[in-house]
């Protein structure tokens, strides 16, 4: 697990619009048991730790565990000494970031064990931050339809804000100034949230952990992807209330934790929560699966021979490819989700979790809250009735953009022009992909890394815009 929400400015913001400091230490300190119970490892971004007072004081409760390797900082140097001195050549000297650094060159924190990174947060934040600028209309994406004489100031000098920083830290105390000096609170808010989602997701994906996500003090913080498995922080913690187990939990020293992982009541308790899904069975790569490896993957579906008998196989193998390639900007897809009260299935479902870039753009503008999808494991030309079948799964609710998933399409010209039709008379967006557009968007993901909107942006120009 990774424990995002001890971020500084977060934590900051929080105090600054009420929060109380208690309420933010208890949640903080219950999430952290939690992610104990339920997780081998329990990693913590050093730069949280070093710089943020709540965070020493709720990890530092935990000392007894700090030989055992369950707590780990995280961050991008060699050892804390490196890490707090790249540290200070980013940060002004009267900074209370610079006071903090300087007691770790003193040795004067006491810390969890430390992990070394092999990327860099600052480089992916920069560029998330340029990638965001890439997809149409994207302020109004991230800072909805206000803000006009704002916005536009904002898109003067968006892309210049990586130089323009001169080598300081990538966080919203020094972008802001940069961007908007007097912006109001909910943009500087917006503003920190792009920044934080590329910062978390650096962490995340290399690290292959989960969030703990669906706090209530800490829930404000920026939205996060699911694809390592999240823990449920208020699903978990009611359903232990419920079995009368949490007393239990938050009573025990912290040497003890380990012993409580065998309980029984507790395993099974915490088995339930992780394993529950909303509705149908969710597709969630193996870890194995997610090396940016993706030809192989593509070479598995291409051997999936067409026709009924082997439709499930195909249905499946490719819900999961379109999940890889796309996170974190779709979640994990969700196989024959039910609808109407049950009375009809859909054969794959992706809920939308981007605020920018190509997909963040479709949500806004065309009401892809979701994902549809259909699959069709035949290499006959699709004609109206296939794509009149995905049409007819959109509503309202669910969204109106989705993918018809087939073998081949034999002729692209005449199905666009059916999909433009639909699309003109205002029945939806059907994007028809076949086993050859999916091996392009596998290397365009491969090749561009798990946080490229390269696949993204392919479909946007060879499919979405030829329906406009």
């Amino acid at each position: 697990m990774f424990l995002h929400f001890f971020d500084v400015h977060f934590i900051d913001d929080l105090l600054a619009s009420g929060t109380t400091k208690q309420h933010i230490v208890d949640e903080c300190g219950l999430a952290i048991r939690l992610a104990l119970l339920c997780a081998g490892t329990v990693f913590i971004p050093a730069a949280a730790f070093y710089e943020n007072a709540i965070c020493r004081a709720v990890v530092g409760e935990y000392a007894a565990l700090f030989g055992t390797g369950r707590l780990v900082l995280v961050g991008g140097a060699d050892s804390p000494r490196e890490f707090a001195e790249e540290k200070l050549a980013q940060y002004d000297s009267a900074s209370a970031q610079a006071v903090a650094y300087d007691l770790v060159l003193r040795e004067e924190v006491a810390a969890p064990p430390f992990q070394s990174r092999r990327r860099s947060a600052t480089e992916d934040v920069r560029t998330g931050w340029l990638d965001v600028a890439n997809a149409p209309a994207y302020l109004d994406t991230l800072f909805g339809g206000s803000f006009a004489s704002e916005k536009t100031q904002m898109d003067r000098c968006w892309r210049e804000i990586p130089e323009a920083l001169e080598g300081r830290a990538f966080t919203p105390e020094y972008v802001q100034p940069l961007l908007l000096p007097d912006s109001p609170l909910i943009l500087r808010r917006r503003v920190a949230g792009q920044i934080n989602r590329s910062y978390f997701a650096s962490y995340s994906t290399e690290l292959r952990a989960g969030y703990v996500d669906d706090l209530i003090y800490l829930g404000n913080a920026t939205a996060v992807d699911d694809r390592f498995g999240n823990l449920p922080f208020k699903q978990l913690r009611n359903e232990l209330v419920r079995q009368h187990q949490l007393q239990r939990i938050v009573d025990a020293a912290p040497e003890e934790l380990e012993a409580l992982r065998g309980v029984d009541e507790i395993a099974m308790t915490i088995v339930s929560v992780m394993d529950r899904r909303p509705t149908g069975t969710s597709v969630q790569p193996r870890l194995d699966e997610l090396e940016p490896a993706l030809d192989d993957e593509v070479d598995k579906l291409r051997a999936i021979r067409s026709g009924t008998a082997n439709a499930t196989k195909y249905h499946r193998h490719v819900a999961a490819l379109v999940t890889q390639i796309f996170a974190p900007q779709l979640g994990h897809a969700i196989i024959e989700k039910e609808i109407n009260e049950g009375r009809k299935r859909l054969d794959v479902f992706w809920p939308n979790q981007a605020f920018a870039n190509v997909f963040g753009h479709l949500g806004s503008q065309y009401n892809a809250r979701n994902i549809v999808g259909e699959c069709k494991n035949y290499a006959s030309e699709l004609k109206n009735p296939e794509i009149d079948q995905l049409l007819g799964r959109f509503s309202r609710q669910r969204g109106e953009v989705g993918f018809l998933l087939c073998r081949k399409v034999r002729n692209r010209e005449r199905t666009t022009k059916r999909c433009r039709d639909a699309f003109i008379d205002g029945r939806g967006m059907a994007l028809v992909l076949d086993d050859d557009d999916v091996a392009i968007m596998a290397g365009l993901s491969r090749d561009g890394g798990w946080e490229s909107t390269s696949a993204a942006g392919w479909l946007y120009h060879e499919r979405v815009l030829p329906l406009m």
